[in-house]
């Protein structure tokens, strides 16, 4: 008779259980975090493509300064600096203090035997590291006579350049794709500086004489980088390059 009694209280409790909504109880836990992660920037950060700039030093040498074997001895043509940028006014001071003459505003007599330091570089404007590459190109216009084979567009490392026409360049560091660019051997890291590419730029005082009256010269730097991470190096670059380390070369 006792144990007909147990039964029932026992069975009782769990018809009591199953009344109570029907299903088990289980202790839980649960827990979250949020992680709140802001893109890479550039300075100024204002336009989206901006992350590299492209500077130069563009200057005559002065009364008896030297470059390598040249020494410009000339007492009239001394030192003078030239800005080309675009955003300046004709006839606002440029960078140097001097009133900007014309739009691309640059020197307007260059004559055979005549350096011009011509420094072009890149530098980063980014919080990231990038990859980064170049391509170099002179176009030579307006000579004439039996020099004219050297007007065209050459670029820097693929085509020969006009015998007249005398481009100090440094390239080391730099390695040259079959695309024609040059990829910068290591990462490129935050604010960091690349070597001079471009260096001087000169023509030749033994040959080149009338034909290259009132020619124009122009030398272009283009760069562009991508982030120096997950597989964009392999949808950006040339298939005969290797892919730098990923060790940034450091900023100032």
């Amino acid at each position: 008779m006792k144990k007909n009694k147990k039964y029932l209280v026992t069975a009782g409790i769990a018809a009591a259980a199953l009344a109570v909504g029907g299903t088990a109880a289980f202790f839980t836990s649960t827990d979250s975090i949020t992680n709140p992660f802001k893109t890479g920037s550039t300075t100024p950060g204002e336009d989206p493509n901006e992350g590299i700039n492209v500077v130069e030093d563009f200057r005559t040498l002065a009364t008896g300064e030297t470059y390598g074997d040249y020494t410009n001895t000339n007492p009239i043509r001394g030192f003078q600096e030239y800005d080309t940028n675009p955003f300046v006014a004709v006839g606002e001071p440029t960078t140097y203090g001097e009133l900007k003459a014309s739009p691309g505003d640059g020197p307007r007599e260059m004559l055979p035997g005549e350096l011009f330091i011509k420094a072009m570089r890149v530098e980063s404007e980014a919080n990231y590291s990038q990859y980064l590459r170049i391509k170099v190109t002179v176009t030579v216009a307006g000579v004439t006579g039996e020099e004219t084979d050297a007007n065209g567009t050459f670029a820097l490392g693929v085509d020969s350049l006009p015998t007249d026409l005398i481009i100090d360049a440094d390239t080391t560091g730099w390695t040259l794709s079959s695309d024609g660019y040059f990829y910068y051997d290591t990462a490129f890291g935050p604010l960091a500086v690349t070597n001079d590419i471009v260096k001087a730029v000169m023509l030749d005082g033994v040959g080149a004489g009338n034909e290259w009256k009132n020619a124009t010269i122009s030398v272009k730097l283009e760069a562009d980088a991508i982030q120096a991470t997950s597989d964009a190096w392999a949808s950006w670059a040339a298939a005969d390059v290797t892919e730098p380390g990923t060790t940034p070369t450091p900023g100032p």
